[in-house]
């Protein structure tokens, strides 16, 4: 997993220690299923980039978290705010 080896380089270069590094993925949850969203208070999508699916996927996500939810992304190529533009309300939270 990706969150494993950039928290072995995080270590290996002295910038957490592994108490810090192991309560940070503690707090962290992978899911495959959508509705194991529904709680959360921070989604990050890792999505492929495309745009059609990520405004897909946002619109899906919009209607499933609470309204107070923080959606991060990993895009590099693609816009958050064009990502995002297709949800309904215009003053969701975007890292």
């Amino acid at each position: 997993m990706a969150l494993d080896r950039t928290r072995t380089i995080t270590l290996d270069k002295g910038k957490l220690s592994a108490d810090a590094a192991q309560a940070a993925a503690s707090r962290l949850q992978a899911v495959t299923e959508l509705a194991e969203l529904a709680d959360a208070d921070l989604v990050i999508e890792a999505i492929v980039e495309n745009l059609d699916a990520k405004q897909a996927l946002y619109a899906a996500l919009e209607a499933l978290v609470g309204p107070d939810c923080l959606f991060a992304t990993n895009t590099s190529s693609i816009s958050a705010r064009i990502s995002a533009s297709v949800m309904l309300v215009s003053a969701v939270p975007m890292v």
